[in-house]
């Protein structure tokens, strides 16, 4: 016999007397048990100890049985799933959860991510295809006379190039009689302070125009402290020209002319985006304009947020916004 076979025959042997010996606990509770009762019930003057018997309620040999009896239940308790006690505590603060999105480990967030790198990438490429067909669209000639109030006096528009060749226009809704300017618009404004040091660096002069009065757009870009150049088109067609106003008739209607279509809403003033080249003799030129979404060039905060977790985390468009001095 092999040293293996050797140990391999213990070890069964071994295992036997387990089971016996498991065996043997189990029927020792209820043999010592029963003992216990008979002793009990049926033999009351079996005593092991009188000086005992005069305060227990059963006898000694009866007490006794009992006493081994629950000294071998341990092999009856391991028959038994455990109980758990547990103390009942006050329930923490729930957590507010915001959020369901799935959760995964490093190695499949890699792989989505560089799934989601192609899309980027080919984004990238569209709008640079997109950037090349903008520039090749072609001018249209500024034949028409607009002459603008500005805190210098009447500027015709060629003035407002400020001695470069590239103009941007914001049309700001804001019109006669209102107590302040929109809140969109005032939310695109709030991002051209950073950008006109650069601009104008880059020969792009960028201003606002409105059709308020000249004195009611200072008085609200000194409330909102910009310090970028707004001028007046009140008495000029310029907005209604570049269709980012409508008259009354129009409004009346109940669709206007507004982002190169039919548009579904209806309203006397609308946000836009103008650019303006000027050449060496002088002479302007309209090269491109945007309107609608189209205007969210001019909101680097929602490029941010498109990067976040919830990312826009609005119910409708811009509804979270407000004058920036107006958040609480």
């Amino acid at each position: 016999m092999t040293m293996f076979a050797a140990k391999g025959k213990a070890a069964s042997l071994l295992g036997q007397a387990v089971d016996l010996a498991g065996w043997l606990g189990l029927a020792a509770t209820p043999t010592f048990a029963l003992m216990a009762w008979i002793s009990a019930v049926g033999l009351p003057d079996m005593t092991m100890c009188s000086a005992a018997s005069a305060f227990m309620p059963i006898n000694d040999m009866a007490l006794m049985y009992l006493l081994m009896s629950l000294f071998h239940v341990s092999p009856w308790l391991k028959l038994f799933p455990p109980v758990r006690i547990t103390a009942t505590l006050p329930s923490p603060k729930p957590r507010r959860l915001t959020m369901q999105h799935a959760v995964v480990s490093r190695d499949d967030w890699l792989t989505a991510r560089r799934d989601l790198l192609q899309a980027e990438k080919e984004l990238t490429h569209l709008r640079d295809k997109v950037a090349r067909e903008r520039l090749a669209l072609p001018w249209v000639p500024i034949e028409k006379e607009y002459l603008f109030d500005t805190p210098d006096g009447p500027r015709a528009l060629a003035d407002l190039f400020d001695g470069r060749s590239q103009l941007l226009v914001q049309h700001f809704m804001f019109a006669p009689g209102w107590k302040e300017g929109c809140p969109s618009c005032s939310f695109m404004a709030d991002h051209t302070g950073g950008m006109n040091k650069h601009l104008a660096h880059h020969d792009v002069t960028m201003i606002a125009v409105s059709r308020a009065p000249l004195a009611e757009i200072e008085r609200y870009r000194r409330r909102m402290g910009w310090q970028f150049r707004w001028v007046s088109s009140n008495g000029n067609p310029f907005n209604y020209d570049f269709r980012v106003s409508f008259t009354p008739e129009e409004v009346a209607t109940g669709h206007i002319d507004y982002n190169f279509g039919e548009w579904r809403e209806t309203g006397e003033e609308w946000p836009g985006l103008s650019a303006f080249y000027k050449d060496e003799a002088g002479d302007v030129f309209h090269t491109y304009s945007t309107f609608g979404r189209g205007v969210e060039v001019m909101m680097g905060t929602y490029a941010i947020l498109d990067l976040m977790p919830k990312g826009r985390n609005e119910a409708e468009g811009m509804d979270w916004v407000r004058r920036h001095d107006r958040y609480a």
